[in-house]
């Protein structure tokens, strides 16, 4: 009887060892498995960072241009610097495009795996920057679409009425850039403001303080 029960126990015991084994050895694939999205997700927001980067500078300089173009054209008709004026307008045509780089993110979410990350607060920041930033990366392609139809087609056509005379000097229609200055303006104040500068410097503080969260686990 009493071997039996040692037969019995040793089995339990067995069975539990087991278990325990188990357990470690898929806690062990899953640390690794998160590790891995997590060197994957850093690379993606270093890429995304780079991105940022190029695109803050660009749509700095679009501002400055545009802050110039304003001042210029608060001068008196006949003192409007029209060489700088045409340069800086043409130099603005163009807007910034700007993608995010979140296939890691997707990855670990479209899989299940998300629940492998057991900090709550950092889920959370996780879930709630790649949110914020696809709704800024939606808000820069609807207003560049915007600004397409509106600034660059206005440019383009020259409705600000440039052209050069016989000698090759520029001119500007006398009647035409006081009755278009207004509209001008108008479109200019758009590209100063610069909405998309100011949400690109606010995501990449949020950048910096993710990927610093996301090091402090690894």
């Amino acid at each position: 009887m009493l071997y039996a029960i040692g037969e019995i126990a040793l089995v339990v015991v067995g069975i539990l060892i087991a278990l325990q084994i188990n357990n470690w050895n898929q806690n062990n694939k899953d640390s690794t498995l998160l590790d891995q999205y997590y060197t994957n997700i850093l690379a993606d927001l270093q890429q995304t960072l780079d991105f940022m980067d190029r695109a803050i500078y660009l749509e700095g300089l679009f501002s400055e241009k545009a802050n110039k173009s304003l001042a210029e054209l608060k001068q008196p008709e006949d003192s409007i610097n029209l060489d700088s004026l045409e340069l800086w307008l043409t130099q603005m045509v163009g807007t910034v495009t700007f993608r995010i780089i979140d296939d890691s993110f997707e990855s670990i979410k479209s899989s299940g795996h998300l629940s492998l990350i057991k900090d709550p607060e950092l889920k959370n920041e996780l879930t709630r920057y790649y949110g914020e930033i696809k709704r800024v990366e939606k808000m820069i392609d609807k207003n560049n679409a915007w600004l397409e139809l509106t600034f660059g087609d206005y440019i383009r056509n020259n409705e600000v009425g440039f052209y050069y005379d016989r000698s090759g000097t520029l001119k500007n229609d006398h009647l035409k850039l006081p009755r278009e200055s207004y509209r001008l303006s108008k479109q200019l104040n758009t590209k100063a403001s610069n909405r998309h500068f100011k949400a690109l410097r606010n995501m990449k503080k949020k950048t910096e303080e993710l990927i610093i969260s996301i090091q402090s686990v690894q």
